[in-house]
């Protein structure tokens, strides 16, 4: 699949000046990096580059974008796990409040503290004392 890659992209860079290309784009990015491919970031910011030789950068922001979706929801996942074993029900209630976090050192931050915390009050006072890391208010 990679091999092809690069001739994929090209399609698209030959029809961007059409409406929705980029659209289209990110939606075929977004697929192939959470579609269980082998993709990592080094290898999907080079095929964007050599695709989109005037346009890399602006891919590669893009692609950038998806693979740091793509960290944020692993760890995502890996908090979820670790509050349900930790904390049962009590654990998976801060989840919505967690999801809203931007920040991945500070979602990192906190699955790390789920392995020593003894109380949820641990983890909810990590994300609130750093509530500028919040997307929602």
């Amino acid at each position: 699949m990679l091999q092809h890659l690069p001739g994929i992209l090209a399609l698209f860079y030959e029809i961007s000046a059409r409406d929705r290309a980029i659209d289209c784009l990110e939606i075929f990015l977004r697929y192939l990096f959470n579609a269980g491919s082998k993709l990592n970031k080094q290898d999907l910011q080079e095929v964007v580059t050599t695709a989109f030789p005037e346009g890399g950068v602006t891919m590669s922001t893009i692609a950038q974008q998806l693979i740091e979706e793509g960290r944020k929801q692993e760890i995502l996942d890996s908090i979820e796990l670790g509050l349900e074993l930790k904390f049962g029900a009590e654990g998976l209630h801060e989840l919505s409040e967690i999801r809203k976090i931007k920040n991945l050192k500070l979602l990192s931050s906190i699955r790390q503290a789920i392995r020593t915390a003894s109380t949820i009050d641990v983890i909810r006072r990590i994300y609130l004392k750093n509530k500028e890391a919040l997307i929602e208010q």
